[in-house]
Formats: C-alpha cells, structure tokens, sequence
C-alpha cells in the first residue's frame, strides 16, 4: 500500500471523528412528562392535564436550593393523545417526551364513555411506555387527581401515585395495571378488564391538615374498553387471589369469639385456576390457592400454643380468602365480565370447545359454578407465643 492511500484512509477516520450527534435536541427544547390526565372535554374532544418535570427547579433543588414541587400542570386539548402531544408543542415550542410518564389517569366519565380508541394510541406509539401505569379517577376528574396534594417524600406528583401503585398491589389491596398488560388482558377471546381506582379523599374523612389528598380506591371493571362497575377492596383482594397476584398480605379475622381480633401475614402464595369439563360444556372452574403465612396479631383468648390452635386459625383464614373470592366472582358475574380471564383458560384447556362456546361465553360465565379449594399453612406465631390476659 503506497503513501497516497494511507493519506486517504488517515483522512477518513479523522472525519468520522470529526462528525457531530445526530438531531441532538437541547434539555430547554423540551417538554418531559411525569404523568398525564385524560378527561371528557367539549365538542367530543379530549381535555389532557400534562404534568411537566420542570428541570431548572430540579437542578436548584439537587443544588440545595428550596424544596417543593418540581412539576407544573397544563390543560390542553386535542382529539386524542398524539393530537394533545402536537397541539401543546405548538403552544410552547418544545418537543413533547413521553418516556418519562409513569403514570396516565382516566376520569370517570371518560371511562365510562370509551378509552378503545385511547388504548389503542398508548399501545401503538414508540415514544409511550408500555409500562405506564393506568388509573381510573374514581367518582372524579384525572385532572383534579394530578392536581392533589400527595406526600413530600416524592416532589413529583404523577411519581408519588406511581409509588402507591406498586406498594398497594404489594401489600394485596390494589390491582397494578399498566399499558402493557391491559393491552394483554383484552385478548381477542376477552372484552372485559380492569383499571386501578384512585380517588381524591373526601374532607370529611381526613384530618384538618390532611385535605385534598389521594388514596387507591378499588378496581374499576370495563367491558369493550368502558367503564361497568367497581370493585371494592373485598372484591380486589378476591380477584387478586384468583389471579394469582397476591405477593403478601394482611387477613384479618374474630378468633375464637366475635370481637376477638387476630391478624394473619400471608408471606407465600400461589393460585390455579382449573377448568372442569362435562358434556361437551364447562361444568365448573376450581380454584386452587395454596398459601403460608404467621400470626401477626393475636390476642388474649387465644392459645397458640395449644394442639390444633394454629389448624383452627388457619381454617377460619380460609373461610375468608373463600369469601373474598365468592364476592369478587358474584360481583363479576352480575357485569357479566369475565376479568378473572376462566375464557383464556378453557380456550388453552380445550380450544376445540371453546371455540364453539366463546359466542355465548358472557351468558355461560354469568351462571358457572366456581369452587375453591384452599390451604393454608401457619409457619410461625411471631417471637412471641400466648398473650396474656389483662
């Protein structure tokens, strides 16, 4: 290879060194969402609360500069998401990023009137995080809900709501449903689904210094991308047992007499939901739950330590992980909304039957038969044994 080439080959490298980043786009040329609120606006149109991370005020704060919230709400509107997203960047003149947004609120009558064509933007466009939690404003408006106060622990709104999700659903009172798996839920055997419920507490049920803030309230139940029904926190905890989807929890129950308080930690838990056939229909579905956990609250009438005592706890436990379930498979039959997914399960079971059942699936799901079989095992009484009585 001569000089002449060499020369050529040197001066190549250095202009790939040379060469600048591609549409690199400067932080103050840009709009960072931490969460959005989706409401009913006027003449059919979307009314969108977006909650901007204000990044200036970030960098004071890292700085030691004053505390507070570092976000800001803007009301905009648009004919759905992505219109919202242009319409606001014509606004203010910064490029619109998604990615940061954890959380994406629903109001209540938006809910009730259609999210099918919302659903399908948030689970098509690249710039939206599947993971994106999804809530429905409870008896309320998204855009009051991103507008609440919520503790100091999290200066950024939409990532304190984000944060009670997960510790909600890890504690069994609260479903956690993002846009991956709602898009997962309404398969194309299932038209019913479920949204985590949020909602602003009522004054009167606070303390005077704790107004205007927000708790998780229920399950919200859809059916073709609307809004039916609620669950409430019994029917959560019942549908979170069938599902398969309590990590730990609290069970509280009276042992041995009315009004004797005693409190059981789940630690462990799994369920099977099992499909049983009979003349070419679904007779029944069973619900396996096989749990374990420790007392975490006994009391004074209560001898642990006694033969049988624990067995005796824990069948009173599972009379009322039973009643959850009940309540939770009553109320969804009366909706005629199979969110527990039993169609899914029949369909992988016996695709065959279920493909001549799944047009009248919503009336055979009304009237199935649902057993449970649950155990519970007690592992522990805690680092103590008996209480005393007083």
């Amino acid at each position: 290879m001569n000089h002449k080439n060499i020369l050529v080959i040197i001066l190549f490298l250095l202009l790939l060194l040379l060469s600048s980043c591609y549409k690199v786009v400067e932080l103050d040329h840009l709009a960072i969402y931490s969460g959005v609120g989706l409401d009913q606006g006027t003449d059919m149109k979307l009314a969108a609360t977006i909650q901007l991370i204000l990044h200036r005020q970030l960098k004071v704060q890292s700085q030691g500069g004053a505390g507070g919230y570092v976000t800001t709400n803007v009301l905009v509107e648009g004919d759905n998401p992505i219109d919202i997203s242009r319409n606001f960047s014509l606004e203010s003149g910064r490029q619109s990023v998604w990615s940061h947004a954890k959380v994406i609120v629903i109001g209540e009558e938006l809910a009730k009137s259609g999210i099918g064509d919302i659903m399908d933007i948030l689970e098509r466009d690249n710039d939206i995080r599947r993971r994106t939690y999804l809530c429905v404003a409870k008896g309320g408006k998204a855009e009051d809900v991103l507008a609440a106060e919520t503790t100091r622990l999290e200066t950024i709104q939409a990532y304190n709501i984000s944060d009670m999700i997960e510790i909600y659903t890890r504690t069994g009172k609260s479903v956690l449903v993002d846009i991956n798996k709602y898009g997962i839920t309404t398969s194309p055997n299932n038209d019913s689904a479920f949204i985590t419920g949020i909602r602003l507490i009522p004054e009167a049920e606070t303390t005077p210094k704790a107004t205007n803030q927000l708790e998780l309230s229920g399950t919200a139940i859809l059916k073709k991308d609307r809004l039916i029904g609620w669950f409430d926190e019994t029917e959560t905890r019942g549908l979170l047992w069938i599902i398969d989807e309590i990590n730990s929890c609290i069970e509280n129950i009276e042992y041995p007499d009315k009004g004797d308080q005693t409190a059981i930690e789940i630690l462990k838990a799994g369920s099977k939901i099992i499909p049983v056939f009979e003349n070419q229909t679904v007779k029944k579905i069973i619900v396996e739950v096989h749990c374990s956990g420790r007392v975490a609250q006994s009391n004074p009438n209560i001898r642990l330590m006694k033969n049988g005592e624990l067995e005796k706890i824990a069948e009173k436990v599972e009379e009322q992980i039973e009643k959850e379930i009940r309540q939770s498979v009553e109320k969804a039959q009366d909706y005629h909304a199979d969110v527990f997914g039993f169609n899914e399960v029949v369909n992988n079971k016996n695709p065959k039957l279920f493909k001549s059942l799944k047009d009248s699936w919503d009336e055979i799901f009304a009237a199935l038969e649902v057993e449970t079989d649950i155990k519970l095992t007690l592992r522990s009484t805690g680092l103590l044994t008996d209480r005393e009585s007083e």
